[in-house]
């Protein structure tokens, strides 16, 4: 784990710049649509990576200066790798040196994954301590995660948590995506596969062909193997926009690796106006391994949009899924569950079931219902 000193600030103009930092701070790799601006009324199982042990802790930072500064010891945690969908939690330490309490004024998170119920308000006894506790909820979809908290104090002290983690199956790509549309090198290249767990495997395939491996000779079971891949060879309209590789892993049956190139830009990067009828928090799902003859299922996370409510605070509307349709006749969606994770979002359980004896992987745009809105998801997957 990486962690940085202490944070201090003493200039109350920082408050105004604090808090206009939005949800840009919220990073998981791919930019997600906006969520749509606040209205008058209502808008129309992925394999796993085994857990990690807790971010360890540096030592304590130095207390503030003449002791006339709050300060958060460890205000930059990084979690390291995780399994995806994982609720990460954390206590975050703020210390209190002055002869004065000093109340937490504003607690802003800069993304909706990020929670701390009960901290606004809360107050610092004089020559005391508090634990700040956060709640960090990872995507069902693989990259680099972080978010950030900003918080302003009774005294005009504004302070700044931050928190990353990369989410990533047993078996982790790196890079974590191909980036061939800063780097137009990169549109040919080579990736490095690890297991997390430190299990050996083989890759089966490499978007649904035989892999090229980087070392030659017979592929044995490694606990990393090099791939080599070249998008060279597509036409723009046919370059996929995910790099889809099977291994052997039991927990890692397939990896999406996201592919950024001028041809292969997602609906909001083209239009930058552009708002889905149903806000997912990814755009790609991982039903992972099906046994022939079986079916997989997959969580998902739906963000619910943002109202204006007679006292011109802000409400979230609800987003009940009504219905599934699979896009592919070869292939049958039905919703499993849904529950509300708190009033921001909703978390939907789904299952696909193939219905041929085709095997290997596929990719399948399953189209989400909610009464008059629809949107569809990527679901990706292999069958063996």
């Amino acid at each position: 784990m990486h962690t940085t000193p202490s944070l201090r600030f003493n200039s109350t103009p920082l408050l105004a710049a604090t808090l206009m930092i939005g949800l840009a701070a919220c990073d998981q790799g791919e930019p997600t649509p906006a969520t749509p601006p606040a209205a008058s009324s209502a808008p129309t199982a992925p394999a796993t990576a085994p857990p990690t042990a807790p971010p360890a802790a540096s030592a304590p930072a130095q207390a503030a200066t003449q002791g006339t500064q709050v300060e958060v010891l460890n205000p930059e945690v990084n979690f390291g790798v995780r399994q995806p969908g994982s609720m990460i939690k954390h206590e975050f330490t703020m210390r209190n040196p002055t002869s004065a309490p000093v109340a937490i004024s504003v607690f802003k998170p800069t993304c909706e994954c990020t929670s701390g119920d009960g901290v606004q308000g809360s107050v610092v006894p004089p020559g005391g301590s508090m634990q700040i506790p956060i709640s960090f909820q990872l995507p069902n979809t693989t990259g680099t995660k972080r978010a950030a908290v900003n918080m302003v104090l009774s005294n005009g002290q504004a302070l700044r948590l931050a928190l990353s983690a990369e989410s990533s199956y047993a078996v982790r790509t790196i890079p974590i995506y191909i980036d061939a549309f800063t780097n137009p090198a990169d549109i040919t290249g080579v990736v490095n596969l690890q297991s997390v767990d430190g299990r050996p495997f083989t890759v089966l395939s490499v978007d649904g062909g035989t892999p090229v491996m980087a070392n030659p000779g017979q592929q044995v079971p490694r606990t990393s193997q090099q791939i080599r891949y070249d998008l060279s060879t597509y036409e723009c309209s046919r370059m996929p926009k995910w790099l889809l590789v099977e291994t052997d892993h039991p927990d890692a049956a397939l990896l999406d690796m996201r592919i950024r190139h001028e041809c292969t830009k997602l609906q909001h990067q083209i239009d930058p106006s552009y708002r889905p009828q149903i806000n997912f928090d990814g755009w790609i799902t991982n039903a992972g391994l099906i046994p022939l003859g079986g079916s997989g299922t997959f969580t998902v996370g739906i963000k619910n949009p943002p109202m204006r409510d007679g006292q011109g605070g802000i409400v979230y509307g609800k987003t009940p899924i009504t219905g599934l349709i699979s896009t592919s006749p070869d292939f049958k969606a039905e919703l499993v569950a849904q529950k509300a994770d708190d009033e921001k979002k909703r978390l939907v359980t789904a299952k696909i079931t193939p219905l041929t004896n085709q095997t290997g992987v596929f990719k399948v745009p399953v189209r989400f219902l909610s009464g008059n809105r629809a949107q569809d998801l990527l679901v990706v997957g292999t069958v063996r």
